[in-house]
């Protein structure tokens, strides 16, 4: 299948997967990345989830980056390492982004209460918001005139919205519409991803981009847009503050 420029921005959580030998691990990421090759993705992005600011959950994060990086150098595959926080205390998320910020090229945050929601959209270390079905609070206009400033993106997951009755799909479903209505009208970027559970990888990228339009109703030329070259530009421009090459908000250095 001819690869298009279609990133899964959520390609599955790993966090469990550094119990196992390093081996297994690193098999697995690279076996995953070969299905994803071969369903025309140009990139993907897989998660480590943190919910406690503790030493512990940052030398295991540092550990999937590693991880993540060995797995990139087997592939032609695009592989970058995000990091996914999940937690209801902003002491925590303030926590978790000071420490972490620097090893990942995407943070995420799941938007899991009202105080959350308004931090995330307002701080420029948040790349990403990841909408739950059931539990996001409703996106206030404030939320997203700075998530729109800082460019930011939102995210709906078919993990997320998958695997459970015909009934609670639809919840679910019905819960995302209003959210999905709302970034289509301010054209706000969403991703539509796997998410945490790597079963309900899509049969391809065009697949990934008609749920977004057949199911969600969000514009097809909105999500391929959102899922290609904004995310793209996005990812190129937090490995060159990982690098070093973009030291503040607007200053680049040029490489010699």
């Amino acid at each position: 299948m001819p690869r298009r420029k279609i990133y899964d921005a959520y390609a599955g959580d790993f966090s469990a997967t550094l119990r196992r030998s390093r081996e297994e691990a690193l098999t697995l990421l690279k076996n995953i990345a070969g299905e994803y090759e071969s369903r025309g993705f140009r990139g993907i992005l897989p998660s480590f989830s943190l919910r406690k600011c503790t030493r512990e959950a940052v030398r295991s994060l540092l550990a999937f980056v590693k991880l993540v990086e060995e797995a990139a150098a087997h592939t032609s595959l695009e592989i970058y390492p995000r990091c996914h926080i999940a937690t209801e205390d902003v002491e925590a998320l303030r926590c978790l982004l000071a420490r972490i910020r620097p090893l990942c090229v995407l943070v995420s945050v799941e938007l899991s209460s009202r105080s959350v929601a308004a931090f995330s959209c307002r701080d420029r270390r948040v790349d990403l918001l990841t909408i739950i079905p059931g539990v996001s609070p409703r996106i206030l206009r404030g939320d997203a005139m700075y998530a729109a400033e800082r460019s930011k993106f939102f995210e709906i997951t078919l993990s997320h919205l998958l695997g459970a009755s015909a009934r609670e799909v639809a919840q679910r479903l019905a819960f995302c519409r209003p959210y999905v209505e709302f970034l289509a009208r301010k054209e706000l970027p969403l991703l539509v991803s796997t998410g945490p559970r790597i079963e309900f990888l899509a049969a391809s990228y065009r697949a990934l981009l008609a749920f977004a339009k057949e199911v969600l109703g969000y514009p097809a030329d909105f999500a391929a847009r959102a899922m290609g070259p904004l995310l793209k530009a996005k990812i190129q421009e937090n490995v060159e503050k990982i690098a070093g090459l973009r030291p503040r908000e607007g200053v680049y250095i040029e490489q010699a």
